[in-house]
């Protein structure tokens, strides 16, 4: 039985992060025979039970086969270049900065600053100062409608 790791090569891929630290390659050995145990078993199961293993063998013309290989192609290249970094964009500039001082000689463009401070002042609440405490509601003693 061949293994897929050798011992170089499992303390290689410990080391980047894909097996568990405290895992030895010892166990790592148990874990592939057990599971070469587990695919045995139900591959005995299968035929046994009359189902068919693998993939079907498909009956390809030379011109099938071509269109496959050049659309595995392109979806090798897809994958590869959706693994690569996106390209960096250059800085988006600010549409005010753009847009700053570009009225700055135009008449206009201060009679529009003028018109728009009238504006907002106009729509500014000033509340009215009261004329005098004795425009104030009487204070009733008594019975409704009745005065001091």
């Amino acid at each position: 039985m061949a293994y897929p790791f050798n011992r170089l090569e499992f303390e290689q891929k410990k080391v980047a992060g894909l097996f568990n630290p405290q895992f030895n390659y010892e166990d790592y050995l148990q874990l592939i025979r057990e599971q070469e145990e587990i695919k045995r078993e139900a591959e005995v199961k299968a035929e046994r039970e009359g189902y068919e293993l693998g993939a079907p063998q498909l009956d390809l013309t030379p011109e099938d086969e071509a269109i496959l290989d050049r659309v595995w192609a392109k979806r090798a290249t897809e994958a590869v270049a959706m693994a690569q970094p996106s390209t960096i964009l250059p800085p988006a500039t600010n549409w005010l900065d753009r847009i700053s001082g570009s009225f700055k000689d135009e008449p206009a463009f201060e009679q529009v600053l003028e018109l728009g401070r009238a504006a907002r002042a106009a729509q500014r609440y000033y509340p009215a100062e009261p004329e005098s405490q004795e425009n104030d509601l009487a204070v009733s003693t008594g019975p409704i409608g009745a005065t001091a």
